[in-house]
């Protein structure tokens, strides 16, 4: 964690921290879009966009103002529309990162290999961008960070979710995935790093769409902190884990809420 705990550069411009864009949510699941962009401001990210269902827009822009948030058409069944693509095109030219697919719908994978094809950033790809169709499309991108549980490895890859099998998908699509349990590790097809934090109090819904704002907020640093993108991802991941321990020593395990762990994010630089 020690690139964070570093005074940012007294020259420092809102354009240098991290312009991330981050698209996502259906009228179905509106929560998980939110948690990423509540994730990936209170990580860092200096300009983050979010692009949602238009009926979600109003109560997640008072929630939080720091944001840009864009209103997204969705079609009958309340996932985002594929007449989207045109309006988004503009958006993905000058961002540092892509974050895609948390709350979308398995209906909307069209959109989200055609968003990923057409980005002209890094792209973090979790839960409906992690199918076998949107990694095809989106393999002439040169960074490009999955997180996967156990579940979705299986709907990825066709295996068993392991460490060896991780590597090797890693290694085959020339990713870096973020395989997620009760030990979390991350590879790049090469390396294997395990994450030792966390444990339990992670077991929520929503941990993982905060890990993947933190995870995109820290790799469109990266150029700032000094970091390699797979470095960057290490630090996330474990940020995120470190935080969740943080939470268990003050609250426990149990009476807590799994967007509380945001607080913990300070304290742990702080050491």
């Amino acid at each position: 964690l020690a690139p964070l705990t570093r005074p940012r550069r007294a020259r420092s411009d809102k354009r240098h921290q991290g312009r991330l864009l981050i698209i996502g949510g259906s009228e179905r699941m509106p929560g998980a879009v939110i948690m990423n962009t509540a994730a990936a401001l209170r990580s860092g990210a200096a300009l983050v966009t979010t692009c949602l269902p238009e009926s979600v827009r109003a109560k997640a822009a008072v929630a939080y103002p720091e944001a840009m948030w864009r209103a997204l058409r969705t079609g009958k069944d309340g996932s985002l529309a594929p007449t989207n693509l045109k309006e988004l095109r503009p958006l993905l030219v000058d961002k540092d990162v892509l974050l895609i697919g948390s709350g979308m719908g398995e209906k909307a994978v069209k959109l989200i290999g055609a968003i990923a094809a057409a980005a002209q950033s890094a792209l973090v790809l979790d839960a409906d961008a992690l199918r076998p169709a949107v990694i095809q499309a989106s393999s002439g991108t040169k960074v490009r960070v999955l997180l996967p549980h156990a579940g979705e490895f299986r709907r990825l890859s066709g295996r068993v979710a392991s460490v060896a099998a991780a590597r090797a998908y890693a290694r085959r699509t020339k990713t870096i995935v973020v395989l997620k349990g009760p030990l979390t590790c991350v590879t790049d097809g090469l390396r294997v790093l395990h994450i030792p934090f966390g444990g339990p109090v992670l077991a929520r819904g929503g941990s993982g769409d905060l890990l993947a704002g933190i995870v995109a907020s820290v790799l469109a640093r990266r150029s700032e902190l000094g970091l390699t993108a797979f470095d960057a991802v290490v630090l996330a991941a474990t940020w995120h884990a470190r935080a969740a321990d943080w939470l268990r020593d003050n609250q426990g395990e149990e009476a807590v809420r799994t967007t509380e762990l945001l607080a913990g994010l300070s304290p742990v630089l702080r050491g």
